[in-house]
């Protein structure tokens, strides 16, 4: 099993960064903000997984964010992360990411949530064994106190997971 590589590219100025992780292979590259469509394609190509951080340009006070629509035009696999430091995103909080992700990529609450779950999985080659419900894979649950996934992005800063459950087994609540 060969360590594959993931990129930070692109998250200040188009550095080439996108191509690097298409000729490398990367599994994924993150940021992304200043990347050019040419580089996009080809890690679509490539099959490598864009990450966008949207805390990282919040924390910075930056208001320019990756170009979502153009990815998902071209049909790149995109997920989300929260690239959480104590330098450019104190943030360890996947739903406020799902709120700003809508709020300033302009993502549907479902793209957002797959980026969340499924593609996140995949940027970091574990899709076979977690991001989905599925059978053979981990059950790793949250089960939210909400009427509606749409209520996701609205309910910022606020706890409502009553129950996770990882590998099957509940840790909180239940």
């Amino acid at each position: 099993m060969g360590l594959k590589p993931k990129i930070h590219a692109d998250e200040y100025s188009d550095s080439g960064g996108a191509e690097v992780a298409a000729a490398v292979q990367a599994i994924s590259a993150d940021h992304l903000v200043h990347s050019n469509e040419g580089g996009l394609k080809k890690m679509k190509e490539a099959n490598v997984t864009a990450v966008l951080l949207p805390c990282t340009m919040f924390f910075l006070g930056k208001d320019t964010y990756p170009n979502y629509e153009l990815m998902k035009d071209i049909g790149l696999t995109v997920a989300l992360g929260t690239d959480f430091n104590p330098g450019t995103s104190f943030c360890p909080s996947m739903p406020f990411i799902i709120t700003l992700a809508i709020m300033k990529l302009k993502m549907t609450v479902e793209d957002a949530i797959i980026a969340s779950t499924k593609n996140a999985a995949k940027a970091i080659d574990m899709e076979k064994e977690v991001g989905t419900l599925e059978v053979g894979k981990r059950a790793n649950i949250n089960i939210l106190d909400i009427g509606h996934y749409e209520e996701i992005p609205y309910r910022i800063a606020q706890n409502y997971v009553e129950t996770v459950i990882s590998n099957g087994e509940i840790l909180k609540g239940g």
